[in-house]
């Protein structure tokens, strides 16, 4: 048998025992992955962080979320969603004029507060006192 093959043969073999070791740990209902599910994240982040809520509870429902390029596909707009109230920041000047134009009604209301600017750790801070939130 050459190279390849055996590297498949054993590639396939791994991933055979991998997703029955998964689907073992999604039947435990402790696992945060038996809640996972995609709405708008990337993955199953939406139904992940859902239920880490569900557990430990929320206070002011309020996120901030950074590199979150046109808003479409990441964990915020889920929360938005839900209600909640947040900040996201992107350096992209085309992805945040594509946010003001998708998330209108939002950022108009007041929910989503929007800010272009790449994040260092000089200017993190500031940031978050712009986009409505206090502290470190």
């Amino acid at each position: 048998m050459n190279d390849y093959l055996q590297m498949n043969q054993i590639y396939r073999g791994t991933c055979m025992k991998f997703e029955e070791a998964t689907r073992e740990r999604l039947k435990n209902k402790k696992c945060l992955e038996y809640y996972g599910f995609k709405v708008y994240s990337q993955n199953d982040e939406d139904g992940i962080i859902e239920e880490i809520f569900n557990r430990v509870g929320t206070t002011d429902k309020t996120f901030i979320e950074f590199g979150v390029e046109n808003g479409l596909e990441c964990n915020g707009h889920y929360l938005l969603f839900k209600g909640w109230r947040g900040l996201w920041i992107d350096g992209g000047e085309e992805h945040v004029r594509e946010i003001h134009e998708k998330f209108a009604p939002v950022i108009e209301n007041g929910q989503l507060k929007v800010l272009r600017a790449f994040i260092t750790r000089e200017n993190i801070n500031e940031l978050f006192r712009e986009g409505g939130f206090g502290g470190e």
